[in-house]
């Protein structure tokens, strides 16, 4: 799993959401991002 390419863009995705209160990333975008993230988990 550790060369998994997408393995790698989910923890950097995850990473990005967790750090967000240090972004200046628009809500909507956040929002965005959790939900497809909630989809592919199901």
């Amino acid at each position: 799993m550790d060369n998994h390419p997408i393995a790698g863009a989910f923890h950097l995705v995850v990473s990005f959401i967790i750090a967000d209160h240090h972004t200046t990333v628009p809500k909507v975008v956040r929002e965005r991002i959790r939900d497809f993230i909630i989809q592919k988990r199901q």
